[in-house]
């Protein structure tokens, strides 16, 4: 069914609740409006194209020439030409005057999508010129009056894959750097340019990486070359994370990655996938990937390779899911422009389960393999004799890796520990605990002063090898961290992706963030010389603003102590005039500073002081404006009442004192004259006659003899 519905464009308002077409005997796949006409043009499932007048609200034809479903429709620059392009791998042009079949141009794949290319893109003395796009993956250029393809791929044009076929074309206007932008079944989107014909890659847009697999640092630092759950290799931009280039040639899921540049200067790239080849990649030219060699010889996925580490050597290992240990010669492939055999030097079933790590020492003499039957073996190259069997985790060993620069080996395992070795006697000198799963990649940095992992659990983590501590754990990922490249040893950038099928670049902010730090360090410095002189010069504002701003609340007490106890009448005033110069956010700090003082007895008086200047300045709706005052309020009126009940009973307590005083005589004011003093002396001291208290007391006793006697 298709449904057609008719807007008010100035308002936006529904017209009516739709005209519905349902003469279709099946889905639905496209439609399109005809440009002058009130036409409609649909196609679908049942392989028949139907043409709907708008106005009458009928079918006015059926076009009959497909046999399999019509995926895409598109009408020529006249109007007047209909194409129709469907998974029986034709497209038909109609004449849409009279609803008869022009033509039938096979074009030998099942189509998804075709679109006329305007006049001037790709001129044509007659006929029509369209692009399609379908299960190939590849865009082509085709004449309706020599039913012929007229394109050529430039060498930029990812090759054809299955995976990655065109489902959706579209025509850019004049005007951009590029003329077709194509929509693939892997959620790319490729930007294509035309020039004289030939077809070239603009710009490619990656949707979703899928899981990542493994990546690899090439050509410097500013390329990564991507491994996912697809048989593509991407190389992306680490500034932009743009894609580059595409590299095809595996069948199935690219499983690790490695990368070397000889002392030819040659920038290599080896792959091992799930097709179980090993191949071999000249990345010298960008965006002129070419394949080199091809290395057969494994019975099931490859899921390990590694390179040699100097640069005159000429090897290359491969291991796989069949517990073999592969070494390949690489000295043939001198000049090569086109893939040749890989000859293996030597090959051995190496560990008992799966191999699932190989790394290569740094002189080239030994290689460590580690498997799911969680042992490490090291070898001799290039036989491949066994050297060392380290033992001691307790699950499968997931990566390895050789210290730059002591004879040591690291090693990642699923039993959430890291392993420092040595290689002298085999024993095991340290162990890396804090992954909560398993650890999945672990490599050497900072000139094997450190080392870097990752894990099942979505963390990264940089250790300390002499304290076997984390020193910072990263958290960029959802998943699993299965891919981990460092873009040089001291570890000034690094990789990861996961599961989760992101990517995640990482650079080396230490020095940047020690600068920042002694920038800081200097800056509070300044600011606490400023609050010393401030105070010193009894410039109260400034020094009650400095030590709000720099959140030091001891130093605005002392502050506040020393302004009222540098003058007894005009400290209020002094306080007064600080709190007028607070902006509502230090006013904020203040109170949230006045509510830690008052809770303690030896501040409190302080803290009373600045709360009557404050509230003596601010009104009642001011104070309410400031965002959490009425929690402020409630921590101070708590203890504010508890120093009043304290006080009062102090008070209370004070007057006995004033009557053993009184008692012993010891009352006496201090008069300036002697004389006088002498002569009121007498009055002022207070006997035991003329004690009210004793008096009081002696009439009770009186009373309750009465009593008695009355009795």
């Amino acid at each position: 069914m298709v449904t057609v519905y008719d807007y008010v464009v100035s308002n936006m308002e529904k017209h009516d609740d739709g005209t519905f077409f349902t003469e279709c005997r099946g889905i639905v796949l496209c439609c399109i409006f005809h440009p002058s006409q009130l036409l409609l043009i649909s196609g679908g499932d049942d392989s028949q194209i139907k043409i709907w007048d708008l106005i009458s609200k009928t079918c006015v034809a059926t076009l009959q020439a497909h046999f399999s479903a019509v995926t895409s429709l598109s009408i020529s620059n006249d109007g007047w030409t209909l194409l129709s392009g469907g998974r029986d791998g034709v497209v038909v042009l109609w004449n849409l005057k009279d609803y008869s079949k022009v033509a039938t141009i096979p074009v030998y794949e099942a189509i998804e999508c075709v679109a006329v290319l305007p006049n001037d893109m790709i001129p044509a003395t007659d006929g029509i010129v369209f692009a399609t796009g379908g299960e190939k993956g590849v865009v082509k250029c085709w004449r309706s009056d020599t039913a012929k393809c007229i394109s050529e791929d430039l060498p930029s044009m990812p090759k054809a894959s299955t995976a990655g076929s065109i489902v959706e074309l579209c025509i850019t206007s004049p005007g951009h750097s590029f003329s077709i932008a194509a929509a693939t079944q892997d959620c790319r989107i490729l930007l294509l340019e035309l020039e004289q014909s030939k077809i070239g890659l603009y710009r490619q847009f990656i949707g979703n990486n899928d899981e990542v697999t493994d990546l690899r640092f090439v050509t410097g630092s500013d390329r990564l070359a991507v491994a996912t759950n697809g048989e593509h290799i991407h190389i992306f931009d680490t500034n932009t994370l743009g894609c580059l280039d595409t590299l095809s040639g595996h069948k199935e899921a690219v499983l690790a990655l490695d990368y070397l540049e000889n002392h030819q200067g040659r920038k290599l790239l080896a792959s091992g996938s799930k097709d179980t080849t090993v191949r071999l990649w000249d990345l010298t030219e960008s965006g002129k990937a070419l394949c080199l060699a091809m290395g057969t010889g494994h019975v099931s996925a490859v899921t390990a390779i590694a390179f040699c580490r100097k640069r005159d050597s000429n090897f290359l290992i491969s291991g796989g899911a069949d517990k073999l240990l592969r070494v390949w010669d690489m000295s043939n492939i001198g000049d090569s422009k086109g893939p040749i055999t890989l000859p293996a030097i030597s090959a051995i079933p190496a560990h008992e389960k799966d191999i699932n790590a190989v790394c290569v020492a740094p002189n080239d003499q030994f290689v460590a393999s580690g498997s799911q039957d969680k042992t490490i073996k090291v070898w001799k190259l290039p036989d491949l004799t066994p050297v060392h069997v380290f033992r001691g985790h307790k699950r499968g060993i997931w990566s390895v890796a050789f210290s730059p620069v002591d004879q040591a080996l690291v090693s990642a395992s699923g039993d959430k520990t890291i392993k420092l070795w040595n290689l002298k006697d085999g024993s095991c000198l340290r162990t890396f605990e804090g992954h909560v799963s398993s650890v999945l990649r672990v490599n050497f940095l900072s000139a094997g002063a450190q080392i870097m992992s990752s894990g099942a659990d979505g963390l990264m983590k940089l250790w300390n090898i002499r304290t076997a501590e984390a020193i910072a754990t990263f958290d960029a990922h959802e998943d699993k961290v299965w891919a981990l490249a460092l873009g040089s040893d001291h570890g000034d950038i690094a990789a990861s992706g996961g599961s989760d099928g992101s990517i995640a670049i990482w650079r080396d902010c230490t020095e940047a963030d020690r600068a920042n730090a002694a920038k800081e360090a200097e800056a509070i410095a300044i600011q606490e010389q400023e609050l010393e002189n401030a105070v010193f010069d009894g410039e109260w504002k400034q020094a009650a603003s400095l030590a709000i701003d720099m959140g030091r609340p001891g130093q605005l007490l002392n502050v506040v102590k020393k302004a009222t106890n540098f003058s007894k009448d005009s400290g209020d005033s002094i306080l007064v005039e600080v709190v007028k110069s607070l902006d509502s956010d230090q006013l904020k700090k203040t109170l949230e500073y006045c509510r830690e003082w008052n809770a303690h007895s030896k501040n409190c008086s302080s803290a009373q002081v600045m709360l009557h200047a404050i509230f003596s300045v601010n009104s009642k709706q001011d104070l309410l404006s400031i965002h959490g005052f009425d929690g402020i309020l409630e921590g101070i009126e708590a203890y504010t009442n508890r120093h009043r009940s304290r006080v009062d009973r102090l008070i209370r307590s004070s007057y006995i004192l004033d009557y053993i005083l009184g008692v012993m005589g010891a009352l006496t004011p201090v008069m300036n004259d002697d004389t006088s003093n002498e002569n009121r002396k007498d009055d002022l001291i207070i006997t035991p006659e003329d004690d009210p208290v004793r008096d009081k007391t002696k009439k009770e006793k009186r009373s309750k003899r009465k009593r008695k006697n009355v009795q």
